[in-house]
């Protein structure tokens, strides 16, 4: 889904694009069977990531798993939270968490391809939106990340807060991750828009 849509951002070939409206962007798309099996069927972006060898030697046994066992899974959490404290636990600490996390990955398919700035060249309507960027820890940056996809990092100055970009950092210190992309200075100037207000590389 997530390469589908840089493939094809805010184009009619875009699931989510707000092209079709900001609630058909948001969530309005998941209720649309027709555009995602039609879509479902075409969707051929995954076959190299399919025949890696990370994926055949690590991936199969676990997803096939997590496929067959994810109701299990549910049913655990919110049996554990009502267990735990009762109606009060189980609407908070299951249903609003979930409701939550899911609206918050459904703004980024929204808000951030209609509102904030531009500051990179890229081939759709991506922004930056600083608040939700501290909502998803950094996906916010989204013209960033649609203008350097590769990048680990999506808030590329200092003034964007970018936590999930904080922890691979972190995890890269560490030696446990590895391999950490990100765009180079003369990368960001061929890349940026004229007149925006962003520091020389």
């Amino acid at each position: 889904m997530h390469r589908w849509h840089h493939m094809h951002s805010d184009t009619p070939a875009d699931r989510h694009s707000p092209r079709d409206g900001v609630w058909h962007s948001h969530m309005g798309w998941l209720f649309d069977e027709s555009l995602n099996s039609a879509r479902r069927d075409a969707n051929g972006n995954m076959k190299d990531s399919l025949s890696a060898p990370w994926f055949l030697k690590e991936s199969p046994e676990f997803y096939s798993w997590l496929r067959a066992t994810y109701m299990y899974h549910q049913i655990g959490q919110a049996t554990f939270f009502y267990i735990l404290g009762g109606v009060p636990y189980l609407v908070w600490g299951f249903v609003i968490r979930v409701l939550l996390t899911m609206h918050m990955t459904w703004l980024v398919n929204s808000a951030v391809h209609i509102w904030g700035e531009k500051r990179f060249e890229s081939r759709d309507n991506s922004r930056n939106n600083w608040l939700v960027g501290l909502l998803v820890f950094g996906d916010g940056h989204h013209n960033n990340h649609h203008a350097f996809e590769y990048s680990a990092a999506h808030g590329l100055e200092w003034w964007e807060i970018d936590m999930s970009y904080y922890f691979i950092r972190a995890l890269e210190l560490l030696g446990l991750a590895w391999d950490v992309r990100r765009p180079s200075p003369s990368q960001l100037v061929a890349k940026r828009i004229p007149n925006q207000n962003l520091p020389a590389a």
